[in-house]
């Protein structure tokens, strides 16, 4: 879902307290129409945590990955009478491909994993010999 989206770009800037998403009661998070996600950005009782959350470079950060997961998910799986959906209809939702830019930490199975693909599709569809990445590199990632 749109948790594990946003968890997985989330993992490329920040250290995960843990790896996968968790369910909570919240009034505010029940809403049947509307997907909803609360954000644990990190813990100010930790100081190395704080010292990041005080950095508007990190939190800049922090918020890019929240808005590329979220985007990764919505483009994905559009809601239906949206102007996604219409768009990925007509083709129109950029192509069926995307790019991603590899960064540091990046593995071939970790960034198959994030788009919901498996590392043999990735490098048949970006003709690789192997699962091999280097920092900067641009690879193209199919659509689902």
């Amino acid at each position: 879902g749109v948790g594990d989206s946003v968890l997985g770009r989330l993992g490329r800037v920040a250290k995960l307290h843990k790896q996968g998403v968790e369910q909570a009661a919240f009034v505010v998070l029940k809403s049947p129409d509307i997907p909803s996600i609360l954000v644990e950005a990190g813990f100010i009782s930790n100081p190395t945590e704080e010292k990041n959350l005080a950095s508007e470079w990190y939190r800049n950060k922090l918020a890019n990955a929240i808005f590329d997961g979220i985007e990764q998910y919505f483009r994905r799986t559009p809601p239906p009478g949206t102007l996604l959906a219409w768009e990925k209809q007509q083709n129109r939702g950029g192509t069926d491909v995307s790019q991603y830019r590899i960064q540091r930490g990046d593995t071939l199975s970790g960034v198959a994993r994030e788009n919901q693909t498996t590392v043999s599709e990735l490098m048949r569809f970006n003709g690789m010999n192997d699962d091999r990445v280097m920092v900067g590199q641009t690879i193209r990632i199919p659509s689902s």
